[in-house]
């Protein structure tokens, strides 16, 4: 966003279109590894994409908004979602999380 440098899509996409977008990025050139970093797993970063698309998808009634950035790509090839916001519909139920504190003020 920081860039201008977007793709966007109707959810869900699949793994194959969300690597397509990824390496269609006016960026993506860093995805081959810069100032001496090793390049990224695209397949792997489009694999999450997909995914995160594919619970959008199957949640997109209760679901107004979901956002997960940055996503770090490290270097042992494991991918970290550092941040995420998650936004109900009002009219969605709020569902009990096991482990978590459900408290409505």
């Amino acid at each position: 966003e920081l860039l201008a440098d977007v793709a966007l899509a109707p959810v869900p996409v699949s793994r194959e279109s969300a690597e397509a977008m990824l390496r269609g990025l006016k960026g993506a050139a860093v995805f081959e590894g810069v100032r001496g970093m090793p390049p990224v797993d695209v397949r792997r970063v489009a694999d999450v994409v997909s995914r995160i698309s594919a619970l959008v998808a199957d949640m997109r009634e209760e679901l107004l908004e979901l956002d997960v950035n940055p996503l770090i790509c490290g270097h042992d090839g494991r991918i970290h979602a550092v941040d995420a916001l998650i936004v109900r519909r009002a009219s969605a139920p709020i569902l009990p999380v096991e482990g978590a504190m459900n408290e409505v003020a």
